[in-house]
């Protein structure tokens, strides 16, 4: 049987970017769920449990990405991802950085 695969695209609307702090934070995030989390950004993949990949990325404002898991708390982690790159979008919209 094969470990169910969940995804969902994020735009990366109000911040400026994912850089060091958030992206460390992402990969603890990441690191908490049991399934294997992929983040994709015009056809470019990086695992999400890795902070350089993750940099490697290059996500900046505008643009798009998946997140993509695959196991047993698949659809679990994709939510957390994707809620924590929304609350940074909120926190960064409160502080003024559009």
């Amino acid at each position: 049987m094969t470990e169910p695969v969940v995804e969902r695209q994020v735009e990366i609307g109000k911040v400026s970017g994912l850089h060091l702090r958030p992206v460390s934070e992402l990969v603890e995030l990441a690191k908490s769920f049991s399934s294997q989390i992929i983040l994709e950004k015009e056809g470019r993949t990086a695992e999400a449990d890795s902070i350089i990949a993750v940099l490697s990325l290059g996500v900046e404002q505008g643009c798009t990405i998946t997140v993509r898991a695959r196991g047993s708390d698949a659809a679990q982690a994709v939510e957390a991802i994707s809620s924590f790159l929304q609350e940074k979008q909120e926190q960064c919209s409160d502080h003024g950085e559009d």
